[in-house]
């Protein structure tokens, strides 16, 4: 992998300082589990008095100009993903601050089965669903911003439906998995009943089953199954691939839920921001990324030096890879300010900071 700290200035082409607070206000936010700037600033290592640092941190919010197109290509880079086919995730999430509400739809990407860091998104200026407009413009800007994407998958809940939406999928010949509600009507023998008719049948632990027909012109797919709650899974397709498999593909949107959460009360405790300007909170998304990128790439790292262990209990591992790449990061977090403290140049020196976080500079 291209030396990290180099990478992030080649990228942002922000000025040497606004980089290195950049990077500070991530370290910062891993360290403190908090996206609270007093909290951030706390944590700073250097001789300023701490109103002094959170200045530091208020002004880049306010006068620092992102480019979010070079976030996500950064983001890419961090988790060497340049040039690979993407697994997509499509949610929102929401919180609410006094009176403010804030909601954000979020286009993540799913790391190899490690986790899931955001690559765009949009602050919703409403309560409640995202339409099909907001959910196509955001898709236009990855196209936008990689003109050769190729995309393995989009995986969504059953917010994400519509004629309109479903047709652009189809024009980009983008591979979904869709679940729908149990009420869709479809069109059989000259009448409509719901799509949920056709899998009462459906056990739990029992195979699922499949069911093919033209809706607004498409040949699509809907695939059933019981879940282990014995509620009634649907999930709406484009592809012809095997009953089991499309549940398997369907279940990785888990991993956006992992993600709202890894930024939420398990990890840096975004609701407890006071940012309410659109423009900043924007930045702050920014930083909360980079910063999931961080922890994902680290655990993915020191996992293939030491394995996350086990439990058998659950049948899982016992940390996530971005809960594990964070207590990593946290374990050395005085050493990687050190190394920050020093740094005259962005050449030499990164490797050091590599080795720290199990980035090798043989990657990629």
């Amino acid at each position: 992998m291209t030396y990290l700290f180099q990478s992030i200035n080649t990228r942002l082409r922000w000025h040497p300082s606004r980089v290195k607070c950049f990077f500070e206000i991530a370290l910062g936010m891993i360290q403190s589990r908090s996206v609270q700037m007093q909290h951030i600033a706390a944590h700073f290592k250097d001789h300023t008095s701490l109103e002094g640092r959170i200045q530091r941190i208020y002004r880049f919010f306010v006068e620092q100009k992102i480019n979010y197109h070079d976030i996500a290509r950064l983001i890419l880079s961090c988790v060497s993903l340049d040039n690979c086919p993407l697994d997509l995730v499509l949610d929102r999430t929401n919180w609410s601050f006094g009176n403010t509400n804030i909601n954000y739809l979020v286009l993540a990407m799913h790391v190899q089965g490690f986790g899931a860091i955001p690559l765009l998104w949009v602050e919703l200026s409403k309560k409640g669903n995202s339409n099909t407009s907001e959910r196509i413009d955001l898709l236009r800007e990855l196209f936008q911003i990689f003109p050769y994407l190729q995309i393995r998958s989009l995986t969504a809940d059953r917010e994400f439906i519509g004629k309109h939406w479903i047709g652009y999928l189809m024009q980009h010949a983008v591979p979904f998995y869709i679940r729908i509600k149990e009420n869709r009507l479809v069109d059989w023998g000259g009448e409509e009943i719901h799509v949920g008719h056709f899998f009462d049948h459906l056990t739990i632990g029992g195979k699922a089953r499949k069911l093919y027909k033209t809706i607004d012109g498409h040949d699509l797919t809907f695939v059933g199954a019981r879940s282990k709650d014995g509620d009634l899974v649907i999930i709406l397709t484009n592809t012809d691939t095997k009953a089991s498999l499309v549940i398997e593909i369907y279940k990785t949107r888990w991993m956006i839920e992992c993600l709202f959460k890894n930024v939420k009360g398990n990890g840096f405790n975004l609701e407890d921001t006071h940012i309410t300007i659109s423009e900043r909170l924007e930045k702050l998304m920014a930083v909360c990324t980079f910063a999931v990128a961080l922890c994902v790439r680290a655990g993915i790292s020191k996992h293939a030096i030491k394995p996350i262990p086990y439990k058998k209990t659950v049948q899982s591992q016992l940390y996530s890879f971005f809960k594990y790449g964070l207590n990593h990061i946290r374990r050395f977090y005085d050493d990687i300010f050190q190394w920050l403290a020093n740094l005259k140049a962005y050449t030499d020196k990164t490797c050091n900071f590599n080795n720290m976080l199990g980035f090798s500079k043989n990657e990629g």
